[in-house]
């Protein structure tokens, strides 16, 4: 079983049946990695794991329909826009991903 390393301070096994999603970040090079690290705090006890594509070209942002950066694109869906705290970004995650 591979084993990740999340900014929580706490590696974590992954699982075969893991949840993986893709995502992009949009946002400044600082906002994205607080995000970044948010939702990945998050989704640890969702059994979520990510790859994200970072994005800093705030034109590209603004053609996604972003009007507050950072923002979290999956499936060409804005799913996250502005820096919200962990327990929000987990519950929003819980509601919209998992069930």
């Amino acid at each position: 079983m591979k084993e990740i390393s999340t900014p929580c301070g706490i590696s974590a096994p992954l699982a075969k049946n893991a949840l993986i999603v893709k995502g992009t970040l949009y946002g400044s090079r600082s906002e994205v990695t607080k995000l970044k690290k948010r939702i990945l705090c998050a989704s640890r006890r969702l059994g979520i794991h990510w790859q994200f594509t970072i994005e800093t070209d705030l034109l590209k942002a603004a053609d996604v329909g972003a009007t507050n950066l950072p923002i979290l694109v999956v499936n060409d869906n804005i799913l996250i826009q502005g820096l919200l705290a962990t327990e929000e970004i987990e519950s929003f995650l819980k509601r919209k991903l998992i069930i």
